[in-house]
Protein backbone atom coordinates (compact mmCIF):
# COMPACT_ATOMS: atom_id res chain seq x y z
CA UNK A 1 0.00 0.00 0.00
CA UNK A 2 0.76 3.72 -0.87
CA UNK A 3 2.22 5.77 2.25
CA UNK A 4 0.35 8.85 2.46
CA UNK A 5 1.57 11.92 0.95
CA UNK A 6 2.02 15.51 1.94
CA UNK A 7 -0.11 17.56 -0.39
CA UNK A 8 1.47 20.84 0.03
CA UNK A 9 5.04 21.33 -2.34
CA UNK A 10 8.46 21.40 -0.82
CA UNK A 11 8.71 24.86 -1.33
CA UNK A 12 5.37 25.50 0.62
CA UNK A 13 5.87 23.00 3.35
CA UNK A 14 9.85 24.94 4.13
CA UNK A 15 7.62 28.23 3.93
CA UNK A 16 4.99 26.84 7.16
CA UNK A 17 5.50 28.12 10.31
CA UNK A 18 4.00 25.91 12.94
CA UNK A 19 1.19 24.52 10.21
CA UNK A 20 -0.18 28.61 10.63
CA UNK A 21 -2.60 29.20 7.53
CA UNK A 22 -2.64 26.12 5.52
CA UNK A 23 -6.01 24.60 6.21
CA UNK A 24 -9.41 24.72 8.54
CA UNK A 25 -12.82 22.49 8.64
CA UNK A 26 -16.65 24.09 9.53
CA UNK A 27 -18.97 21.78 9.18
CA UNK A 28 -23.03 21.50 10.42
CA UNK A 29 -25.45 18.84 11.46
CA UNK A 30 -27.79 21.07 13.36
CA UNK A 31 -28.48 24.80 11.94
CA UNK A 32 -29.92 28.07 13.80
CA UNK A 33 -32.86 27.81 11.86
CA UNK A 34 -32.81 24.75 9.42
CA UNK A 35 -33.44 20.95 9.81
CA UNK A 36 -30.63 19.02 10.90
CA UNK A 37 -28.53 16.68 8.80
CA UNK A 38 -26.27 13.64 10.39
CA UNK A 39 -23.07 13.08 8.17
CA UNK A 40 -21.62 16.49 8.00
CA UNK A 41 -19.23 16.41 11.05
CA UNK A 42 -17.53 13.18 9.67
CA UNK A 43 -17.55 14.52 6.53
CA UNK A 44 -15.01 17.23 6.99
CA UNK A 45 -13.31 15.00 9.82
CA UNK A 46 -12.32 12.78 7.14
CA UNK A 47 -10.75 16.13 5.38
CA UNK A 48 -9.26 17.71 8.37
CA UNK A 49 -7.74 14.09 9.65
CA UNK A 50 -5.53 13.65 6.36
CA UNK A 51 -4.04 17.13 6.39
CA UNK A 52 -3.48 17.01 10.31
CA UNK A 53 -0.94 14.35 9.73
CA UNK A 54 1.26 16.99 8.16
CA UNK A 55 -0.32 20.38 9.43
CA UNK A 56 -2.72 20.96 12.54
CA UNK A 57 -5.34 23.23 10.97
CA UNK A 58 -5.90 26.84 12.18
CA UNK A 59 -9.47 25.89 13.17
CA UNK A 60 -12.52 23.53 13.28
CA UNK A 61 -15.71 25.17 13.93
CA UNK A 62 -19.04 22.68 14.20
CA UNK A 63 -22.96 23.69 14.30
CA UNK A 64 -23.59 27.15 16.45
CA UNK A 65 -19.50 27.66 15.80
CA UNK A 66 -20.44 27.90 12.47
CA UNK A 67 -21.10 31.80 11.92
CA UNK A 68 -21.57 34.47 9.40
CA UNK A 69 -18.28 36.24 10.13
CA UNK A 70 -16.31 33.32 8.74
CA UNK A 71 -17.36 34.06 5.38
CA UNK A 72 -17.30 38.15 5.51
CA UNK A 73 -14.98 41.09 4.98
CA UNK A 74 -13.45 42.75 7.30
CA UNK A 75 -13.88 39.32 9.45
CA UNK A 76 -12.79 36.17 7.58
CA UNK A 77 -9.03 36.03 8.55
CA UNK A 78 -9.96 37.26 11.90
CA UNK A 79 -6.51 37.65 13.94
CA UNK A 80 -4.86 36.18 10.76
CA UNK A 81 -6.40 33.11 11.83
CA UNK A 82 -10.05 32.09 11.75
CA UNK A 83 -12.72 32.51 9.09
CA UNK A 84 -12.70 31.41 5.39
CA UNK A 85 -9.53 33.49 4.02
CA UNK A 86 -7.22 33.10 6.93
CA UNK A 87 -6.33 29.58 5.30
CA UNK A 88 -5.00 28.22 2.24
CA UNK A 89 -7.57 25.35 2.33
CA UNK A 90 -11.20 25.55 4.08
CA UNK A 91 -13.90 22.96 3.41
CA UNK A 92 -17.25 23.62 4.51
CA UNK A 93 -19.58 20.36 4.88
CA UNK A 94 -23.86 21.64 5.41
CA UNK A 95 -26.78 22.41 3.58
CA UNK A 96 -26.39 24.68 0.75
CA UNK A 97 -28.74 26.22 -2.42
CA UNK A 98 -28.59 28.36 -5.51
CA UNK A 99 -31.32 30.60 -6.39
CA UNK A 100 -31.98 31.78 -9.84
CA UNK A 101 -29.46 34.38 -10.31
CA UNK A 102 -26.68 31.67 -9.52
CA UNK A 103 -26.39 33.21 -6.31
CA UNK A 104 -24.95 29.94 -3.78
CA UNK A 105 -26.55 30.20 -0.22
CA UNK A 106 -25.69 28.13 2.96
CA UNK A 107 -27.40 28.11 6.50
CA UNK A 108 -25.43 28.67 9.52
CA UNK A 109 -25.13 27.11 12.70
CA UNK A 110 -25.79 30.89 15.11
CA UNK A 111 -26.93 34.33 14.59
CA UNK A 112 -24.12 36.72 14.22
CA UNK A 113 -24.70 40.61 13.64
CA UNK A 114 -28.68 39.52 12.90
CA UNK A 115 -27.87 36.78 10.40
CA UNK A 116 -28.24 33.43 10.29
CA UNK A 117 -27.01 32.77 6.75
CA UNK A 118 -24.43 33.53 4.15
CA UNK A 119 -24.63 34.37 0.73
CA UNK A 120 -21.95 34.03 -2.39
CA UNK A 121 -22.86 37.89 -2.71
CA UNK A 122 -21.36 38.83 0.62
CA UNK A 123 -17.99 36.83 -0.08
CA UNK A 124 -14.57 38.13 -1.35
CA UNK A 125 -12.95 35.10 -1.45
CA UNK A 126 -8.65 34.68 -1.63
CA UNK A 127 -7.83 38.36 -1.51
CA UNK A 128 -6.23 37.49 2.10
CA UNK A 129 -5.14 33.70 1.86
CA UNK A 130 -7.37 31.13 0.51
CA UNK A 131 -6.37 29.42 -2.57
CA UNK A 132 -8.75 26.29 -2.26
CA UNK A 133 -12.53 26.23 -1.00
CA UNK A 134 -14.71 23.45 -1.39
CA UNK A 135 -18.45 23.17 -0.78
CA UNK A 136 -19.75 20.16 -0.13
CA UNK A 137 -22.99 21.12 -0.19
CA UNK A 138 -26.28 20.71 -2.46
CA UNK A 139 -25.84 23.25 -5.96
CA UNK A 140 -22.75 24.88 -4.78
CA UNK A 141 -20.80 24.82 -8.40
CA UNK A 142 -23.70 24.59 -11.06
CA UNK A 143 -22.62 24.52 -14.72
CA UNK A 144 -26.62 23.58 -16.36
CA UNK A 145 -30.02 25.67 -16.43
CA UNK A 146 -28.06 28.77 -16.99
CA UNK A 147 -26.04 28.65 -14.37
CA UNK A 148 -22.18 28.51 -14.68
CA UNK A 149 -19.15 28.53 -12.08
CA UNK A 150 -18.51 31.95 -13.79
CA UNK A 151 -21.48 33.22 -13.21
CA UNK A 152 -21.65 32.21 -9.29
CA UNK A 153 -17.57 32.70 -8.30
CA UNK A 154 -16.03 35.00 -10.43
CA UNK A 155 -16.70 38.27 -9.23
CA UNK A 156 -15.88 36.89 -5.50
CA UNK A 157 -12.15 35.40 -6.89
CA UNK A 158 -9.40 37.26 -6.37
CA UNK A 159 -6.71 34.76 -6.35
CA UNK A 160 -8.47 31.44 -5.91
CA UNK A 161 -7.38 28.78 -7.75
CA UNK A 162 -9.63 26.53 -7.65
CA UNK A 163 -13.16 25.71 -6.26
CA UNK A 164 -14.76 22.23 -5.97
CA UNK A 165 -18.36 21.82 -5.28
CA UNK A 166 -21.75 20.15 -6.73
CA UNK A 167 -23.98 20.58 -10.08
CA UNK A 168 -26.61 18.63 -8.05
CA UNK A 169 -28.39 18.04 -5.04
CA UNK A 170 -25.94 15.72 -3.12
CA UNK A 171 -25.78 12.74 -0.69
CA UNK A 172 -26.18 13.16 2.54
CA UNK A 173 -22.68 11.39 2.90
CA UNK A 174 -19.63 10.80 5.88
CA UNK A 175 -17.04 9.52 3.53
CA UNK A 176 -16.49 12.81 1.11
CA UNK A 177 -13.59 14.19 2.54
CA UNK A 178 -11.86 11.30 3.70
CA UNK A 179 -12.21 9.82 0.08
CA UNK A 180 -11.05 12.39 -1.85
CA UNK A 181 -7.77 12.11 -0.09
CA UNK A 182 -7.64 8.13 -1.22
CA UNK A 183 -8.11 9.29 -4.30
CA UNK A 184 -5.95 11.68 -4.54
CA UNK A 185 -3.23 9.37 -3.33
CA UNK A 186 -4.44 7.44 -6.44
CA UNK A 187 -3.98 9.99 -9.08
CA UNK A 188 -2.10 12.81 -7.70
CA UNK A 189 -5.12 15.09 -9.54
CA UNK A 190 -6.92 17.19 -7.67
CA UNK A 191 -10.19 18.01 -10.07
CA UNK A 192 -10.16 13.61 -10.55
CA UNK A 193 -10.19 13.30 -6.57
CA UNK A 194 -12.97 15.25 -5.97
CA UNK A 195 -14.59 13.79 -9.04
CA UNK A 196 -13.58 10.01 -8.01
CA UNK A 197 -15.05 10.49 -4.34
CA UNK A 198 -18.31 12.55 -5.49
CA UNK A 199 -19.66 9.60 -7.74
CA UNK A 200 -18.45 6.93 -4.51
CA UNK A 201 -21.09 8.57 -2.88
CA UNK A 202 -23.79 8.28 -5.54
CA UNK A 203 -24.18 7.21 -9.27
CA UNK A 204 -26.94 9.85 -9.98
CA UNK A 205 -24.82 13.16 -8.58
CA UNK A 206 -22.68 15.73 -10.28
CA UNK A 207 -19.83 16.64 -8.81
CA UNK A 208 -17.96 19.47 -10.48
CA UNK A 209 -14.73 21.58 -10.37
CA UNK A 210 -13.26 25.10 -11.46
CA UNK A 211 -10.30 26.71 -11.78
CA UNK A 212 -8.86 30.07 -12.08
CA UNK A 213 -6.04 31.65 -14.02
CA UNK A 214 -4.84 34.46 -16.62
CA UNK A 215 -5.70 32.60 -19.86
CA UNK A 216 -7.88 30.28 -21.11
CA UNK A 217 -4.70 27.45 -21.54
CA UNK A 218 -3.72 28.29 -18.04
CA UNK A 219 -7.15 27.87 -16.31
CA UNK A 220 -8.04 24.83 -18.49
CA UNK A 221 -4.37 23.27 -17.61
CA UNK A 222 -4.65 23.65 -13.91
CA UNK A 223 -8.45 22.40 -13.46
CA UNK A 224 -7.38 19.16 -15.27
CA UNK A 225 -3.48 18.52 -13.86
CA UNK A 226 -2.86 20.74 -10.92
CA UNK A 227 -1.82 17.82 -8.78
CA UNK A 228 -0.38 19.64 -5.35
CA UNK A 229 -1.91 22.73 -2.66
CA UNK A 230 -0.03 25.66 -4.02
CA UNK A 231 0.54 28.85 -2.08
CA UNK A 232 0.40 31.56 -4.72
CA UNK A 233 -2.35 33.45 -5.44
CA UNK A 234 -3.48 33.56 -9.39
CA UNK A 235 -5.32 35.56 -11.98
CA UNK A 236 -9.18 35.21 -12.14
CA UNK A 237 -9.51 36.44 -15.43
CA UNK A 238 -10.33 33.10 -17.06
CA UNK A 239 -12.14 30.15 -15.23
CA UNK A 240 -12.34 26.71 -16.71
CA UNK A 241 -14.74 24.04 -14.86
CA UNK A 242 -15.02 20.16 -15.28
CA UNK A 243 -17.84 17.81 -14.03
CA UNK A 244 -18.99 14.22 -14.59
CA UNK A 245 -22.98 14.87 -16.50
CA UNK A 246 -25.84 12.48 -15.40
CA UNK A 247 -24.71 8.32 -15.29
CA UNK A 248 -26.48 6.28 -17.93
CA UNK A 249 -27.33 2.84 -17.33
CA UNK A 250 -26.50 -0.22 -19.43
CA UNK A 251 -29.08 -2.24 -20.47
CA UNK A 252 -27.15 -5.99 -19.74
CA UNK A 253 -28.88 -9.18 -19.43
CA UNK A 254 -27.78 -9.91 -16.08
CA UNK A 255 -29.46 -7.95 -13.29
CA UNK A 256 -26.99 -5.63 -11.01
CA UNK A 257 -29.51 -4.94 -8.18
CA UNK A 258 -32.17 -6.99 -6.19
CA UNK A 259 -35.73 -5.91 -4.85
CA UNK A 260 -36.16 -8.90 -2.33
CA UNK A 261 -33.57 -10.59 -0.62
CA UNK A 262 -31.89 -13.90 -2.57
CA UNK A 263 -32.85 -17.53 -1.29
CA UNK A 264 -29.29 -18.27 0.23
CA UNK A 265 -27.42 -15.72 2.04
CA UNK A 266 -23.84 -15.43 2.75
CA UNK A 267 -21.41 -13.40 5.27
CA UNK A 268 -18.04 -12.72 3.05
CA UNK A 269 -14.93 -12.08 4.13
CA UNK A 270 -12.97 -9.79 1.56
CA UNK A 271 -9.49 -10.16 0.68
CA UNK A 272 -7.15 -7.70 0.07
CA UNK A 273 -6.52 -5.47 -3.02
CA UNK A 274 -2.49 -5.26 -2.17
CA UNK A 275 -2.23 -8.95 -3.79
CA UNK A 276 -3.30 -8.17 -7.13
CA UNK A 277 -0.72 -5.66 -7.37
CA UNK A 278 1.55 -7.97 -9.69
CA UNK A 279 -0.98 -8.92 -12.08
CA UNK A 280 -2.69 -5.57 -12.21
CA UNK A 281 1.31 -4.43 -13.29
CA UNK A 282 0.92 -6.55 -16.26
CA UNK A 283 -1.54 -4.05 -17.62
CA UNK A 284 -0.19 -0.64 -16.36
CA UNK A 285 1.36 1.09 -13.51
CA UNK A 286 -0.40 -0.12 -10.77
CA UNK A 287 -0.96 2.43 -7.35
CA UNK A 288 -2.52 0.70 -4.21
CA UNK A 289 -4.33 2.90 -2.03
CA UNK A 290 -5.28 0.50 0.83
CA UNK A 291 -6.89 -2.63 0.92
CA UNK A 292 -9.58 -1.52 -1.32
CA UNK A 293 -8.32 0.95 -3.22
CA UNK A 294 -5.95 0.89 -6.10
CA UNK A 295 -5.31 2.62 -9.63
CA UNK A 296 -4.16 1.17 -12.97
CA UNK A 297 -2.44 4.30 -14.88
CA UNK A 298 -3.63 2.34 -18.37
CA UNK A 299 -1.55 5.35 -20.73
CA UNK A 300 -0.34 8.50 -21.02
CA UNK A 301 -3.14 11.32 -20.09
CA UNK A 302 -4.39 13.58 -23.15
CA UNK A 303 -3.57 17.17 -23.41
CA UNK A 304 -5.25 18.82 -20.51
CA UNK A 305 -8.75 20.04 -21.80
CA UNK A 306 -8.68 17.59 -25.05
CA UNK A 307 -12.31 17.76 -26.64
CA UNK A 308 -14.48 15.88 -29.09
CA UNK A 309 -16.99 17.39 -31.32
CA UNK A 310 -18.55 14.19 -31.92
CA UNK A 311 -19.52 12.04 -28.89
CA UNK A 312 -18.86 8.42 -29.18
CA UNK A 313 -22.03 6.39 -28.80
CA UNK A 314 -22.10 4.03 -25.48
CA UNK A 315 -21.82 0.92 -27.61
CA UNK A 316 -18.19 2.09 -28.75
CA UNK A 317 -17.44 3.43 -25.25
CA UNK A 318 -18.35 0.00 -23.12
CA UNK A 319 -16.25 -1.91 -26.00
CA UNK A 320 -13.77 -0.04 -25.30
CA UNK A 321 -14.11 -0.89 -21.63
CA UNK A 322 -14.38 -4.21 -22.08
CA UNK A 323 -11.12 -4.51 -23.37
CA UNK A 324 -9.54 -3.53 -20.42
CA UNK A 325 -11.39 -5.46 -18.07
CA UNK A 326 -10.64 -8.58 -19.88
CA UNK A 327 -6.49 -7.31 -20.23
CA UNK A 328 -6.95 -6.95 -16.40
CA UNK A 329 -8.42 -10.46 -15.98
CA UNK A 330 -9.88 -10.64 -13.05
CA UNK A 331 -10.92 -14.60 -12.56
CA UNK A 332 -12.24 -14.63 -9.36
CA UNK A 333 -14.22 -11.27 -9.31
CA UNK A 334 -17.93 -11.46 -11.25
CA UNK A 335 -18.48 -7.73 -12.88
CA UNK A 336 -21.22 -6.37 -14.70
CA UNK A 337 -21.43 -3.20 -16.90
CA UNK A 338 -23.73 -0.66 -15.20
CA UNK A 339 -23.31 2.52 -15.97
CA UNK A 340 -21.43 5.23 -17.89
CA UNK A 341 -20.61 8.79 -17.58
CA UNK A 342 -19.27 11.77 -19.74
CA UNK A 343 -17.12 13.92 -18.56
CA UNK A 344 -18.02 17.45 -19.88
CA UNK A 345 -15.35 20.95 -19.55
CA UNK A 346 -16.32 25.00 -20.37
CA UNK A 347 -14.75 27.90 -19.68
CA UNK A 348 -15.43 31.52 -19.64
CA UNK A 349 -14.29 34.93 -19.23
CA UNK A 350 -15.42 38.37 -18.78
CA UNK A 351 -15.72 38.82 -22.51
CA UNK A 352 -15.62 34.99 -24.09
CA UNK A 353 -17.82 31.59 -23.09
CA UNK A 354 -16.15 28.11 -24.14
CA UNK A 355 -19.29 26.03 -24.51
CA UNK A 356 -19.65 22.88 -23.19
CA UNK A 357 -17.52 19.79 -24.60
CA UNK A 358 -16.76 15.91 -24.01
CA UNK A 359 -13.12 15.59 -22.45
CA UNK A 360 -14.01 12.16 -21.72
CA UNK A 361 -16.15 8.98 -20.80
CA UNK A 362 -16.01 6.10 -17.81
CA UNK A 363 -17.71 2.92 -17.42
CA UNK A 364 -18.65 1.45 -14.49
CA UNK A 365 -18.64 -2.22 -13.68
CA UNK A 366 -20.51 -3.52 -10.09
CA UNK A 367 -18.97 -6.56 -8.43
CA UNK A 368 -22.10 -9.45 -8.40
CA UNK A 369 -21.09 -12.50 -6.00
CA UNK A 370 -23.10 -15.49 -6.59
CA UNK A 371 -25.82 -13.69 -8.48
CA UNK A 372 -25.84 -10.70 -5.79
CA UNK A 373 -24.91 -7.67 -6.43
CA UNK A 374 -22.16 -5.50 -4.26
CA UNK A 375 -24.73 -2.44 -3.44
CA UNK A 376 -22.00 -0.46 -1.43
CA UNK A 377 -21.20 2.50 -3.79
CA UNK A 378 -18.16 3.23 -2.81
CA UNK A 379 -16.77 -0.22 -3.33
CA UNK A 380 -17.29 -2.84 -5.15
CA UNK A 381 -16.79 -1.76 -8.67
CA UNK A 382 -14.40 -1.19 -11.48
CA UNK A 383 -14.48 2.03 -13.26
CA UNK A 384 -12.66 2.72 -16.20
CA UNK A 385 -12.10 6.44 -17.62
CA UNK A 386 -11.15 7.23 -21.56
CA UNK A 387 -10.47 10.16 -23.06
CA UNK A 388 -12.41 12.06 -25.91
CA UNK A 389 -11.07 9.63 -28.30
CA UNK A 390 -12.52 6.81 -26.59
CA UNK A 391 -8.82 5.25 -25.33
CA UNK A 392 -8.75 4.02 -21.99
CA UNK A 393 -6.63 6.13 -19.77
CA UNK A 394 -7.24 4.89 -16.29
CA UNK A 395 -9.07 2.25 -14.10
CA UNK A 396 -9.85 2.12 -10.70
CA UNK A 397 -10.46 -0.68 -8.39
CA UNK A 398 -12.44 -1.55 -5.41
CA UNK A 399 -13.79 -4.75 -6.30
CA UNK A 400 -12.11 -7.14 -3.70
CA UNK A 401 -11.91 -11.09 -4.13
CA UNK A 402 -14.33 -13.51 -1.81
CA UNK A 403 -11.79 -15.33 0.39
CA UNK A 404 -14.43 -17.31 2.85
CA UNK A 405 -18.34 -17.32 2.32
CA UNK A 406 -20.20 -17.74 5.47
CA UNK A 407 -23.84 -19.52 5.24
CA UNK A 408 -25.89 -16.97 7.12
CA UNK A 409 -29.98 -16.41 6.95
CA UNK A 410 -31.77 -13.70 6.28
CA UNK A 411 -32.89 -12.60 9.39
CA UNK A 412 -37.37 -12.21 9.85
CA UNK A 413 -39.90 -13.34 12.40
CA UNK A 414 -41.07 -16.74 11.61
CA UNK A 415 -43.97 -16.62 9.26
CA UNK A 416 -46.75 -19.24 10.13
CA UNK A 417 -46.89 -20.14 5.87
CA UNK A 418 -43.14 -19.99 5.92
CA UNK A 419 -42.89 -16.97 3.54
CA UNK A 420 -39.64 -15.32 3.23
CA UNK A 421 -38.80 -11.64 4.20
CA UNK A 422 -40.97 -9.79 1.50
CA UNK A 423 -41.04 -6.41 -0.12
CA UNK A 424 -43.69 -4.93 2.14
CA UNK A 425 -41.55 -6.19 5.36
CA UNK A 426 -38.97 -4.72 3.43
CA UNK A 427 -40.48 -1.28 2.97
CA UNK A 428 -41.62 -1.30 6.77
CA UNK A 429 -37.70 -1.60 7.82
CA UNK A 430 -36.65 1.06 5.47
CA UNK A 431 -38.96 3.19 6.82
CA UNK A 432 -38.50 2.63 10.50
CA UNK A 433 -34.72 3.67 9.34
CA UNK A 434 -35.49 6.76 7.89
CA UNK A 435 -37.71 8.07 9.95
CA UNK A 436 -35.70 10.52 12.51
CA UNK A 437 -33.22 11.21 9.63
CA UNK A 438 -36.41 12.98 8.74
CA UNK A 439 -38.83 13.57 11.54
CA UNK A 440 -38.55 17.86 11.07
CA UNK A 441 -38.30 17.61 7.49
CA UNK A 442 -41.21 19.10 4.83
CA UNK A 443 -41.23 16.12 3.24
CA UNK A 444 -39.24 12.65 1.81
CA UNK A 445 -39.95 10.86 -1.10
CA UNK A 446 -38.19 7.74 -2.56
CA UNK A 447 -36.06 8.20 -5.34
CA UNK A 448 -36.71 5.90 -7.95
CA UNK A 449 -34.14 2.88 -8.82
CA UNK A 450 -32.20 3.43 -5.63
CA UNK A 451 -34.37 0.04 -4.28
CA UNK A 452 -31.49 -2.64 -4.10
CA UNK A 453 -31.05 -5.81 -2.21
CA UNK A 454 -27.47 -6.99 -1.80
CA UNK A 455 -24.13 -6.79 -0.03
CA UNK A 456 -23.17 -4.26 1.60
CA UNK A 457 -19.51 -3.32 2.80
CA UNK A 458 -18.09 -3.20 5.61
CA UNK A 459 -14.30 -3.13 6.54
CA UNK A 460 -13.05 -6.61 4.96
CA UNK A 461 -16.49 -8.13 5.43
CA UNK A 462 -19.84 -8.03 3.28
CA UNK A 463 -23.27 -8.52 4.70
CA UNK A 464 -26.32 -9.01 2.69
CA UNK A 465 -28.22 -5.57 3.07
CA UNK A 466 -31.10 -3.24 2.17
CA UNK A 467 -30.63 0.39 1.08
CA UNK A 468 -33.26 2.87 -0.49
CA UNK A 469 -32.72 6.95 -1.39
CA UNK A 470 -34.74 9.17 -0.57
CA UNK A 471 -35.07 13.21 -1.60
CA UNK A 472 -35.95 15.12 1.49
CA UNK A 473 -37.39 18.56 1.34
CA UNK A 474 -35.95 20.70 4.17
CA UNK A 475 -37.79 24.05 3.02
CA UNK A 476 -36.35 27.18 2.06
CA UNK A 477 -35.20 26.14 -0.94
CA UNK A 478 -33.02 23.31 0.66
CA UNK A 479 -33.02 19.91 -0.44
CA UNK A 480 -30.50 16.59 0.20
CA UNK A 481 -30.76 13.21 -0.45
CA UNK A 482 -30.61 11.00 2.29
CA UNK A 483 -29.96 6.80 2.10
CA UNK A 484 -30.78 4.38 4.56
CA UNK A 485 -29.48 0.43 4.89
CA UNK A 486 -31.09 -2.32 6.24
CA UNK A 487 -28.82 -5.23 7.34
CA UNK A 488 -30.64 -8.75 6.76
CA UNK A 489 -28.06 -11.27 8.00
CA UNK A 490 -26.15 -10.05 10.82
Amino acid sequence: MSSPRNPFPKAARDALRGGARVHGESSLNTFADVSSLTYCHADADGFAAYLNQFNPGNFRYKDAGVQQWQYVEPYDHWQDTYGVDAVKVFWHTGHGGMDGNGTFFAPLGAKWNGQTWVNSTQMTLANQTLRYVFWSTCLSLRVHDGHSPWRSWAARARGLRMIFGWETVSWDNPNYGKNFWRHWNSTRKLSSAWLQAGWDAGRDQAPSVAAMGASADEAKNRVFNEGQLFWEAVSSAWMWWVYWDAARSIDTPVETSLQAPPAEAYLLELGPLGGRRKALASVGEVTVVDDGLAQIQLAAPAAAGETTASPLTQGSIVDAANGVVSALDLPDVDLVASTTRVLRTAGASADERADDAVAGYAVEYRQVVDGVPVITPEGGYLRVQLDAGGNPTAATLTARPVRERLARPVRTTPSPDGEPLGTSALDDQLGAHLAPLTADAVSAAPIPGTREVGYVIDGSQAYLGASQGSLVDFGQGLFKKVRVTVPLNQ
